[in-house]
């Protein structure tokens, strides 16, 4: 089996090598799948993910949370080798390009204890049909999902679900993994 670092590098050069319209075209796709799959759950406060590097781009359907308010939307932050939680209402207002690149909720955003949150939306470089997700190998949802008993949904494209990944003690399955065509339920599966 190949090392994660190689799977690392393989998968993100394919990623970045994607087309923007089809990277769009792709990102609306799942976003139908996920906002279908987002109704039918009774949910509160969901993590969310902003793209970097040609992930699955959610924005269109955060905006519509946002206006339908059924539910909050929590941002991740990088903050002394750790995340912290911002909760966002507007996605124009509240965030800004932070030294890492990504776009994070400002500081003037609420905090949100992490037991508030019910679902994750969890972007990975790949993920495998048990669940297991390979990151961009910094360990932040690792240690993350560690620590939390909330569902979590594995977000991606097609191309990015193998069969079988190289996994470690400290890695923790996905609740669910969706793409544009794919829906694994982990949870069923392990009951």
């Amino acid at each position: 089996m190949r090392s994660k670092s190689d799977l690392r590098a393989q998968f993100l050069d394919i990623r970045e090598q994607l087309a923007q319209d089809l990277v769009h075209y792709n990102s609306l796709r799942v976003v139908s799948r996920l906002r279908y799959f987002l109704s039918k759950l009774s949910i509160k406060t969901v993590l969310a993910y902003m793209p970097i590097k040609n992930e699955v781009d959610l924005s269109s359907l955060y905006k519509e949370i946002l206006i339908d308010g059924h539910f909050s939307l929590v941002f991740p932050v990088v903050h002394k080798g750790g995340l912290l939680f911002r909760q966002v209402s507007n996605m124009s207002d509240d965030l800004s390009r932070s030294t890492y690149g990504i776009f994070e909720p400002k500081e003037g955003c609420e905090c949100v204890s992490i037991n508030e949150i019910d679902l994750a939306l969890v972007p990975g470089v790949v993920f495998d049909s048990s669940g297991y997700r390979l990151g961009f190998g910094g360990g932040y949802y690792d240690r993350l999902l560690a620590s939390v008993s909330f569902d979590t949904v594995g977000i991606c494209f097609d191309f990015q679900i193998v069969d079988l990944l190289p996994i470690d003690s400290w890695d923790i399955s996905m609740s669910y993994v969706l793409s544009e065509t794919r829906y694994l339920d982990l949870k069923r599966a392990a009951d």
